[in-house]
């Protein structure tokens, strides 16, 4: 009895020792909370063995299924090799790529046309699956081919990392990743779609960002953010550049994420669906210049924004021109401030034409055409074929001229 009376004591006591450590630790945690509100840090030291404890670092490398497509998603990809091989075994364990199938393309469909990522991953001897042709209903995750247990439900991933893929992931593909996540070139919830940095060009924006979030089971980008940064735009940015921009910047951002992923995701917010706004597909369509309605800013900037697409259009003839390097002229030419939407303005020894634009003073310049079927040529050829008078011709009209 006596020994049994001081074994209890002696645990009573470092049961009570135990308590105080715990308060105090808890005292340490809510005062780190305090200052560092939007971190999560230590959660899983204090919380009294949680089950939702996470950690600073994963407690082992991910094994990763990325999903993408151009060159916005070869960043990305592109670093979570440089970091595989930096820091072996450290935070990713291996990758493997999901892309979409090589298509038919040119006449008669004689080429094969692959995808930027998946030539970057072959390049990589990275094992790549190729998605069905227009929908992933159906398709089901592969089993990593580096598990080394034979048993077909025991092996999967454990992150699937979404870049510009441009397929939305079914139920049964979230169900079967434990982590799922998108990199966005927007600050969501504002513009939502498949053209964020198109839209944030031509909208004029002097800022944009990059966001991580959760895959949503049934809305593209509309899942909990883990994290989210704010980035200028640069004056006079092409889709190209911000392209190329906006990607090193998420692949940073993601590497980043990665380090402390279970502190982001235990704290992911919810987007405010009040504030969103969208940024649909961009359409060929959108390439024709309405002279009567967009100023030559916006002229400007929807060149920026969607030629390395669809080149911008307009009518002369009774026939669709093409216009290249256009910008923005400062000096303009004598009566342009008189002259309706549309009109041509063209004065030798200049290498680029002048067309008023919906203001009726603002003007934009380009230097090279092209008719249908034709080859680019300069105004000056252009000019010297064609029949056109300073000031009188004006782009727009669709009607044939004899």
């Amino acid at each position: 009895k006596g020994l049994f009376s001081s074994s209890l004591t002696a645990s009573e006591k470092l049961l009570h020792r135990f308590k105080t450590i715990d308060r105090s630790f808890k005292k340490f945690y809510q005062r780190h909370r305090q200052n560092n509100h939007q971190r999560n840090d230590f959660y899983c030291c204090y919380s009294n063995f949680s089950t939702k404890a996470n950690l600073s670092t994963p407690s082992s490398p991910f094994r990763i299924l990325f999903f993408g497509s151009d060159a916005f998603s070869v960043a990305s990809l592109r670093a979570l090799i440089n970091e595989q091989k930096t820091n072996p075994n450290v935070l990713v364990k291996s990758i493997e790529v999901v892309s979409p199938p090589d298509q038919r393309v040119g006449r008669g469909l004689k080429s094969i046309k692959i995808s930027e990522i998946k030539s970057f991953a072959k390049e990589h001897q990275l094992i790549v699956h190729d998605a069905p042709m227009k929908t992933l209903q159906g398709w089901r995750i592969p089993k990593p081919k580096d598990d080394e247990d034979n048993d077909a439900s025991s092996g999967s991933f454990d992150i699937g990392i979404v870049v510009s893929f441009g397929y939305f992931l079914t139920q049964e593909i979230l169900d079967a990743l434990p982590n799922a996540i998108n990199i966005h070139p927007s600050l969501l919830p504002n513009y939502r779609g498949a053209s964020p940095i198109q839209y944030a060009i031509m909208n004029g924006d002097k800022e944009t960002g990059i966001t991580i979030l959760e895959l949503h089971p049934k809305i593209f980008d509309a899942g909990r953010i883990l994290r989210q940064i704010t980035l200028p735009i640069p004056p006079d940015s092409t889709y190209k550049r911000l392209e190329a921009y906006l990607a090193e910047k998420g692949a940073e951002l993601l590497i980043d994420t990665l380090r402390n992923f279970y502190d982001y995701k235990v704290n992911a917010q919810p987007q405010d669906v009040k504030q969103v706004t969208k940024a649909p597909k961009i359409t060929k369509e959108m390439s024709i210049i309405n002279w009567d309605k967009l100023i030559a800013e916006q002229v400007v900037r929807l060149d920026r924004a969607i030629s390395h697409q669809y080149p911008l259009r307009t009518w002369f003839n009774g026939h669709q021109i093409q216009l290249f390097n256009i910008h923005l002229i400062s000096d303009s030419l004598t009566g342009t401030e008189k002259a309706q939407p549309g009109t041509i303005f063209y004065q030798h020894p200049q290498k680029s034409i002048q067309i008023v634009c919906a203001d009726g003073t603002s003007v934009i310049g380009c230097t090279s055409v092209k008719m249908a079927e034709k080859k680019e040529i300069s105004v000056k050829d252009w000019i010297n074929g064609y029949p056109i008078t300073s000031g009188v011709t004006r782009f727009g009209d669709n009607s044939k001229k004899e």
